[in-house]
This record gives structure tokens, C-alpha cells and sequence, in this order.
């Protein structure tokens, strides 16, 4: 007997190793529900049983049709998709194995409707032949501010962000497009304009602030004054168009993720202000201003004395450069150098870059720039694939979580999901550089509950710039200042 009392605390402490590795021994499953056309199903039902546990768990798709089932047991699981409308689908004996986060795509085929009587107690609206619009969501004013020609259809439909209408030349240009205007703080004779892109012929700055990279040098012709190669403007032409191309490759983790989200919920990457602020006057007024995906704000300089007006949204920006903090919901008037571009970004955004690279795949993917802007709440998912196949259409996709929240107490939290998905050439581990935007330095910064050592501080910037060590891309990383 007293033997194994003396025996029992060494068991359990050979014991204890097996027990850790077991309460870690999870796994993951997600995916994403989709019609048969590719058309994301928003609120579909998806269970998981294991017959042989009886294990079960349940999830809602959320607004991108994507699920995600966390930390659950390894084992051999069925998995039932079932939605409004849709016929049930079913895959049987789907093996999920230790730490092997398994990617499990559906598309669900159109169920038999069940017969419905529907009685209508109101009258249709009639077409308003006025304004060429169903009914009355915009009045005369709003419809004369709209940044293109008037209110012809087919003007309607080549409505683009950031193109401002700035009169009909039909009776100068007889030969011409009648339209003429501004794209991207561009001017232009809009003969470039097409529906698949912007016209970029500033040949100062903007290039990095649009969903198409080029500048329509064909029809440059100094004789007649058609400036658009950026040689033509002396040695500062090309320091220019190299600081706003290198900022456009460093912004492509950002862009090629709402690139992603315009192909699922058919949200452009540039968008007018009256499309994000629909109830503000102000955003009809300002036509040229556009956003950039939902964090960053661009307004392009119109008048050749560099002065500009710029109404910013309601809630806090700061100027994308500089660092500066504005408050929103009001108007500001600046001057900006030859050299310089309008533009903001919202409070609590998260923005990812890459590295400085010659072209867009020439850094792997390995290394990551996150920044942090001021001190309000924030998220983003950064969406990833090979870049090169269309093998994300099979699921071969990953998506990375990323938010940032201040407590009551002041103190920042920067939290770094495990990434989901897997695609080719993915890598394995991943080294991200931290670029905090604050009004002061940090006092204390720490990555999962330990110093995180030394950090630079750019007091001009307000920049606190800190690299965080290789980790594993699936674990997961918390980061906390104050």
C-alpha cells in the first residue's frame, strides 16, 4: 500500500505530457456555400455529426457564405449543408485529421419550391420616365450632382467612382465622345474611358489609388500638348511615377483581397461616396471623392493651384501620409505640393501591404506589413490564393482574421488569427512587420503576454515600427500596447 502511494505521483506526472498533447490534438473545418452559378448563399445551415462519437456542431454562413468550425476532435465526420430554396446536400465520412484544417466547398442545387399564395395589398410602382429611375430614391438635385452627363441611361450605366462630369463638349468635339471630365483627378477627353477601368493620365500622382495601372501614353503628342509620359516632365516626372508605382505593388495584399470581395458580393474596389454615405448631401456634392475599399479615402486634386476642398465622412481620418488626425463630418480646405495626394484613412483601420518589390510577385508571401491606424475598433480579412490559377474557384483559398480594439483602460489589442485555407506555394510560417499609427509612443508593447523587446518610434510620422518573429501561419498571435 505505501508503494503505491509512492508510485501514484510519479505516474501522474508521466501522464502529464500525454494529457497536455491530447487536449491539443484539434482540428478545423471550413468552407463556403455556394449556388450553381458561384453566387454565395448568406444563412445556409451546416451541421457535423460524428456517428461514432456522437460529437455534433452547428453553423450559420455568414454574409460571404463562408463557415468555420474551430477546435473541434479529429475523427470522421458527415456534413449536411440545408438552406431556404435549395435542395439538402450531404458528404459522408469526411476525415479530419490532427492540426490538418480541412477546406470543404458546397454548391447547392435549387430545391422544389413549396406553393406559396402571396397577396398583394399594395399598388406597384410606376416608372418614373422623368429622371429614368423605378420610383423616387433620388430627387432633381441629387440626380443633376451625380458625376456623370445628365440623367441618360446610357450615361447611368457608365457610371464610374471617381469621375466627375465637367460639362458637354458635343458642340467643340464634333468628332469626339461628347463626354469630358476628371477621373481620378485626371483630366481627360474621356476618349479613354471604358467600362472595365479608370482613366489614369495625372502624371503627378494617383496611379496607386485605382483599379487599373496604366496611363494612356498612346496618344501622347508633346507637338500638341498631350503630356502624358511621365518622361516628358524631367527627372521629377519619373521620381513621381516611381513613388506612386512602388506604393501601388506595396498596396496589393490590400487590393487583391477587395478584388476577392467584389467578385463574391459585387462591391467594387473604388467607390462614391454616395454609395458608402447615401443619406449625406455632401457626398453628392463631392463627386471626385471616392473610397478605396471601405478603409482609405481618396480625394484628387482638380484645380492646377494644388488647393483643395475635401469633405471628409463622419467619425475620425487621418491623413494616409503624414499621420495627422481630422475629425470627420466636416469640410477641409489644404494645399498640396506637386508631389502630394489627398488622402485618409478611417480610425481602427487595418491596412495590409508588402514589402517595396519591383513587381507584384516578387517577395513571397512570407513577410507581411500590418498597419494600425489611432485608437477606434477595426477588422479586416486578408484574402490570399496562388495569384496565378483560377484553382481558388476548387477552394484552393486562404483567409487570415485580423482586428484591432481598444479597452476602457487605454490599451490596445491587435489580434492575428490562424490562417484558413490552403492553396499552393502557401507558406508555412509568416513574419509580420507591425506599423502603428498613434498620436504618441507606445509605452509598453507585448506579443502574447511577453515584452516584445525594442521598437522605433518615427516622431514626425507618428509611426511605432515593431517586427514580430516567424510564426507558424496557424497559430494564432496577440499583440498589445498601450
Amino acid at each position: 500500500m505505501k508503494l503505491n502511494r509512492f508510485l501514484l505521483p510519479i505516474v501522474l506526472c508521466l501522464l502529464a505530457p500525454f494529457a497536455t498533447v491530447a487536449q491539443t490534438a484539434v482540428t478545423s473545418l471550413h468552407g463556403t456555400v455556394t449556388d450553381q452559378s458561384g453566387a454565395v448563399v448568406a444563412g445556409a445551415h451546416v451541421s457535423i455529426v460524428n456517428p461514432d462519437t456522437g460529437a455534433k456542431a452547428e453553423r450559420i454562413t455568414d454574409p460571404r457564405g463562408a463557415y468555420d468550425f474551430e477546435q473541434i476532435a479529429p475523427g470522421k465526420y458527415n456534413v449536411q449543408v440545408e438552406a431556404t430554396g435549395f435542395a439538402s446536400e450531404k458528404q459522408l465520412g469526411v476525415e479530419l485529421l490532427v492540426n490538418a484544417p480541412v477546406t470543404l466547398p458546397f454548391k447547392l442545387a435549387v430545391g422544389a419550391a413549396a406553393v406559396q399564395t402571396v397577396e398583394v395589398v399594395d399598388t406597384a410602382t410606376a416608372l418614373n420616365t422623368t429622371d429614368a429611375s423605378v420610383g423616387t430614391p433620388f430627387d432633381t438635385k441629387q440626380i443633376q450632382s451625380l458625376p456623370f452627363e445628365g440623367n441618360n441611361v446610357l450615361d447611368l450605366l457608365s457610371l464610374q467612382a471617381g469621375v466627375l462630369f465637367l460639362g458637354d463638349q458635343s458642340q467643340q468635339q464634333q468628332n469626339n465622345d461628347s463626354r469630358s471630365g476628371a477621373v481620378d483627378g485626371a483630366r481627360s477627353d474621356q476618349s479613354n474611358v471604358t467600362l472595365d477601368g479608370l482613366d489614369d493620365n495625372d502624371q503627378n500622382a494617383g496611379y496607386a489609388f485605382s483599379g487599373v495601372l496604366r496611363i494612356h501614353s498612346a496618344h501622347a503628342n508633346p507637338q500638341e500638348g498631350n503630356m502624358r509620359m511621365p518622361w516628358l516632365y524631367g527627372q521629377q516626372g519619373l521620381e513621381l511615377m516611381k513613388k506612386y508605382f512602388a506604393l501601388r505593388t506595396q498596396l496589393i495584399p490590400y487590393m487583391y483581397t477587395y478584388a476577392w470581395r467584389a467578385h463574391i458580393d459585387s462591391m467594387p474596389l473604388l467607390r462614391p461616396l454616395y454609395l458608402a454615405y447615401p443619406q449625406l448631401e455632401e457626398a453628392y456634392q463631392h463627386a471626385h471623392e471616392y473610397l478605396f475599399g471601405e478603409e482609405l479615402l481618396v480625394a484628387p486634386i482638380l484645380d492646377p493651384s494644388g488647393d483643395a476642398t475635401i469633405y471628409l465622412p463622419p467619425g475620425e481620418w487621418l491623413d494616409f501620409f503624414s499621420g495627422k488626425h481630422f475629425a470627420g463630418g466636416a469640410t477641409i480646405k489644404a494645399h498640396y505640393a506637386v508631389d502630394q495626394m489627398p488622402v485618409f484613412v478611417r480610425a481602427g483601420a487595418i491596412v495590409p501591404e508588402q514589402p517595396v518589390s519591383e513587381y507584384s510577385d516578387a517577395k513571397p508571401a512570407d513577410r507581411l506589413i500590418l498597419n494600425v491606424y489611432g485608437a477606434a475598433a477595426g477588422s479586416f480579412e486578408l484574402y490570399e490564393d496562388d495569384g496565378v490559377s483560377l484553382k481558388y474557384a476548387q477552394g484552393q483559398q486562404a483567409l487570415t482574421s485580423l482586428s484591432h480594439a481598444v479597452s476602457a483602460d487605454g490599451m490596445h489589442h491587435l489580434r492575428i488569427g490562424p490562417t484558413r485555407g490552403t492553396f499552393d506555394g502557401q507558406p508555412t510560417t509568416r513574419v509580420y512587420e507591425l506599423h502603428i499609427h498613434a498620436s504618441s509612443k507606445p509605452a509598453s508593447v507585448s506579443v502574447n503576454g511577453q515584452d516584445a523587446g525594442r521598437f522605433s518610434w518615427d516622431a514626425q510620422r507618428q509611426l511605432a515600427v515593431l517586427l514580430l518573429p516567424a510564426a507558424p501561419i496557424r497559430d494564432p498571435l496577440t499583440v498589445d500596447w498601450r
